[in-house]
């Protein structure tokens, strides 16, 4: 015969126990954000050891599910492993008008290409607020009426040459 007593539970171990007495803290705002990967050291390691490649043509890709972290924790570990580094650069593409399959490529100090792409919106936004301003000016007009007289008698000319 089978002896289930030895299977029994006792009802004070069914009981759930409070894991918040233990707790040093009283709001969230106390506690320090973790700034790091959990349970992804061999992840860690590669990318620790891509940052420490000096030769060129090495490139460090990071994939993951959104919202897991993995691109603050990798620029925290760029911050970490290159704040002295003088040989980083920013590199930016910007359109080729000349061969549009051909970006140009165009590098700046670190945080360079954050300014430099600030920059050209401030650019680009300025251009769409005077560029209609210049169309709608009196001078415009002015130059715009000269133009169209001067191509009229010059169509005119043209007209009367082929006449003749």
């Amino acid at each position: 015969m089978l002896d289930l007593d030895k299977y029994k539970v006792s009802i004070e171990d069914l009981k759930c126990k409070n894991a918040l007495d233990n707790i040093d803290f009283k709001t969230t705002e106390e506690i320090t954000p973790i700034r790091e990967i959990i349970g992804q050291n061999r992840a860690v390691q590669a990318i620790e050891f891509g940052l420490k490649m000096k030769q060129k043509g090495y490139n460090i890709y990071v994939a993951g599910a959104s919202g897991i972290g993995r691109t603050s924790y990798t620029y925290n570990l760029i911050e970490k492993n290159f704040k002295s580094n003088d040989n980083l650069k920013d590199w930016v593409y910007v359109n080729n008008f000349k061969n549009t399959n051909e970006p140009i490529a165009l590098s700046f100090k670190p945080g360079g290409g954050k300014a430099f792409k600030k920059d050209i919106e401030d650019i680009v936004d300025k251009l769409k607020n005077e560029v209609p301003k210049i169309f709608n000016s009196k001078e415009y007009e002015y130059h715009s009426r000269i133009l169209m007289s001067e191509l009229e008698s010059n169509i005119e000319n043209i007209i009367k040459e082929l006449n003749e």
